[in-house]
């Protein structure tokens, strides 16, 4: 058993994320977040090297501790392992918040997991993405997909995007979308969130 793993989200990958959104709202799913379209920078274990990949998502409440995660991968460029619909399954991951990704997901690497995507901080250096490319998870890693078995992939997601890169993307609307991690607050009073052209609430 890993301790502090605290499951929060289903994520899978679609090619039209307005007509997926008005599909799950027609099934009761009221309240989304939007992220607009941004770049990231993510290693690929298939390829060993980091790509930068053009993505849109939407983020809608299920329940209490439950959110929906609609993901569309701009695929006229790269695109990373655990977005690729070639061979990811249409449900392609259960996400987690933890506090310290490295340290939970190199503990699963040691019992078998097998690294597939990483999200690499714009600051990252050389030794940084020579960890990865040697299959293990340095500190500061902020999110980590992982092939587990059984067909979905286990994505870890830092408790400290919480209250920095996610009103960031989403705006602050993104807590009525989002389940809090343990002793989050229910807010985040004080950061702006993007211009409602690159990020939205959606009811």
């Amino acid at each position: 058993m890993i301790d502090g793993l605290v499951p929060f989200q289903i994520g899978t990958l679609v090619d039209d994320l307005d007509a997926t959104m008005d599909l799950h709202r027609s099934l009761g799913v009221r309240t989304w977040v939007s992220s607009g379209r941004t770049v990231g920078h993510y290693f690929d274990a298939d390829r060993a090297e980091v790509v930068d990949t053009g993505v849109s998502i939407a983020l809608g409440r299920l329940g209490s501790d439950t959110c929906l995660e609609l993901i569309a991968t701009d695929r006229s460029g790269s695109v990373p392992w655990a977005w690729d619909p070639a061979r990811i399954t249409a449900t392609s991951h259960i996400g987690y918040w933890v506090d310290d990704v490295a340290s939970a997901g190199n503990r699963l690497i040691r019992r078998g997991a097998r690294l597939i995507t990483a999200r690499v901080p714009p600051d990252a250096g050389e030794d940084f993405v020579a960890d990865l490319v040697r299959g293990r998870l340095p500190v500061g890693l902020p999110m980590v997909y992982l092939e587990v078995g059984g067909g979905l992939l286990v994505e870890l997601v830092s408790t400290a995007l919480w209250s920095s890169a996610l009103p960031a993307a989403f705006g602050e609307g993104f807590t009525a979308a989002v389940p809090a991690p343990p002793g989050a607050q229910p807010s985040v009073p004080g950061i702006a969130g993007p211009s409602r052209s690159s990020a939205s609430t959606i009811r």
